[in-house]
């Protein structure tokens, strides 16, 4: 004698849309989560160094008007590091890296030591459909620095996701590129120590 299918089972048929729209909603929420891991990743830790072909090169060119008007252009900050940040604020790692930025903009404004340079930000923005965010992003989380939407400054710089940060020398060559949501102790450190392996040479 067989066993009777329990009663909650359903007929066959709405059972097999039942399974499939089940595994869809799990396939779903799999990429989700995965997308979510993927924008937090760094977000504590600190930007991940990745090699770029920008590295030991030349900054590509960067000029243009930024969110409030102003003329902006990489080449008037030589004699200053540059950090320049690719960021959008729906992004959970560059709302958490912003602070410090913050903080790494205070402290890049007031070196003055011997064999220190200044530093200085710039903001690019990734989503172009975001500008009015972006104003209020800064004007309520603070950050004085130049902000732009230059689009060909993500192809130059060959940006597939965000946060990403290109830390520029003085002598205007990209040193480094670092992925992922960054740190101010990491910043610091990184500016000191390549100033200081460029005095050991």
């Amino acid at each position: 004698m067989s066993e009777q299918a329990p009663s909650d089972v359903t007929v066959p048929e709405n059972g097999q849309r039942f399974g499939s729209a089940r595994l869809a909603a799990i396939a779903v929420g799999v990429v989700l989560c995965g997308l979510i891991a993927v924008l937090a990743l760094g977000a504590g830790e600190g930007g991940r160094e990745s090699t770029s072909p920008l590295v030991g090169q030349r900054v590509p060119t960067l000029a243009g008007e930024t969110l409030d008007g102003q003329a902006y252009d990489i080449d008037d900050n030589r004699g200053s590091w540059v950090l320049v940040n690719f960021f959008a604020t729906w992004c959970p790692p560059c709302v958490a890296e912003h602070d410090d930025l913050v903080e790494v903009s205070e402290w890049g404004r007031n070196r003055q030591g011997p064999g220190e340079a200044p530093l200085e930000i710039i903001s690019l923005v990734f989503d172009q459909s975001e500008r009015e965010q972006v104003e209020t992003f800064f004007a309520e989380r603070g950050g004085d620095w130049p902000v732009s939407a230059n689009t060909q400054a993500v192809v130059d710089f060959q940006v597939a996701q965000v946060p990403e940060t290109f830390v520029i020398a003085p002598s205007g060559v990209v040193m480094a590129r670092l992925r992922g949501g960054v740190t101010a102790d990491q910043l610091k450190e990184l500016v000191v120590e390549i100033e200081s392996s460029e005095d050991d040479s």
